[in-house]
This record gives structure tokens, C-alpha cells and sequence, in this order.
């Protein structure tokens, strides 16, 4: 497949995520949801077509463009031929291009490498994160649980220690009448003493 295929390929898959890339621009421009979470699109689409953009790209990493002619006739063959006498001239610059085509397709590999890295730790975080939530719920529920029991507990113990006052102030009521009976019969054998005191006095 010569460069100028692989061009139009390249042309087409741009043209293709067009629609894609003004929707995420349309996500990224309108901000953050209702509920407070960014609006992304979605992750694995956007690393297929990265690997597709890759594949296209590392096929062409390492190829200088070929030597063609858009004249017809001796002008093309004239063309031709000082082009390929100026090639080792060119090769200063070009091999460099080439050079840095080979760079940026390994640094987008890395990159993929470390997208999937990253989407691998941020499942076991977000699986973590779902454990500790469980966690967290069951143990709020058993002490929600417990303080609910300590409650009822609390509220038998206060009607319990209501009755046993209201036992106690009806005893020491009771205590009380009986101590003004005595004193109400304390007084009257005084009065008696005293009449008989006074009689025995005549």
C-alpha cells in the first residue's frame, strides 16, 4: 500500500469521526451533569479508534513518499529522473521525518499501554471503593441497630424508674399521714396529761 492510500484511508476515518469529535465538543463545551459527574464519551470507543489510528499510522511510520509525476510525457520522465538524482540531497531532512513518524507512533503505543494501565487501576479502585462502601453501609446499620436498642432499653429503664418513684412518693405519703396521726395523738395525750395535771393540782 503506497503513502497516498494510506492517506485517503486517513481522510476517510477523519471524515467518519466527525460527528464523534463535535459531539464530545458539544459534551466538553456544555460542562459537568445535573448530578455533578463530567460528561466524557465513552472510554472504550475512544481507544478503538486510537488503535485504528495506529495501525494506520505504523504502516506508514518508516516509508518515505514515493516519486510520482503529475505531468505525462517526456516533461514526467524529465521530473522523474531530477527527482531522483536530488533524492540523496534530500535524505538529510526526509529520513528525519521519518524519524520522528516512527517517535510519535511508539509514544501514542506507549500512551495506549498506559491508558489501559490506568483504566485497569481505576476498576480495582472503583472495586475497592464498592467494597468499602458495603462495608461502611452494614456497619451503620449495626450501630443504627444497636442505638435503636440502647433507645428502647433507655425507654424501659425510664418507665421503670417512674414507677418506682410514684411507689415512693405514694410510700413516703403514706409515712407522712401516718407521722400527723401520731402527732395528732401525741397532742391530745399532752392535753389529757395537762387536765390531769390540773385536777390533781384542785
Amino acid at each position: 500500500m503506497d503513502v497516498e492510500g494510506i492517506l485517503n484511508q486517513i481522510r476517510e476515518r477523519v471524515v467518519a469521526d466527525a460527528p464523534v469529535r463535535s459531539s464530545d465538543a458539544a459534551l466538553v463545551a456544555n460542562g459537568p451533569s445535573s448530578n455533578g459527574s463530567p460528561l466524557t464519551p465513552d472510554y472504550d470507543d475512544a481507544l478503538q479508534r486510537l488503535r485504528t489510528h495506529l495501525a494506520v499510522a505504523g504502516r506508514a511510520a518508516d516509508r518515505l513518499p514515493p516519486i510520482f509525476s503529475n505531468r505525462e510525457g517526456a516533461r514526467a520522465r524529465l521530473e522523474l529522473w531530477l527527482k531522483n538524482k536530488s533524492k540523496p540531497l534530500t535524505r538529510w531532512f526526509t529520513w528525519e521525518q521519518v524519524n520522528f513518524n516512527r517517535a510519535i507512533n511508539d509514544a501514542l503505543c506507549d500512551v495506549v499501554e498506559l491508558l489501559n494501565a490506568e483504566a485497569r487501576e481505576l476498576a480495582a479502585l472503583r472495586g475497592q471503593l464498592n467494597a468499602w462502601q458495603t462495608q461502611l453501609t452494614r456497619e451503620m446499620q449495626h450501630q443504627l441497630s444497636s442505638v435503636r436498642a440502647e433507645a428502647v432499653e433507655l425507654k424501659s429503664d425510664q418507665a421503670l424508674f417512674r414507677f418506682e418513684t410514684e411507689a415512693r412518693l405514694q410510700q413516703n405519703d403514706a409515712t407522712f399521714a401516718q407521722l400527723e396521726e401520731a402527732i395528732a395523738e401525741t397532742g391530745r395525750r399532752d392535753t389529757e396529761h395537762a387536765n390531769n395535771y390540773a385536777r390533781l393540782e384542785s
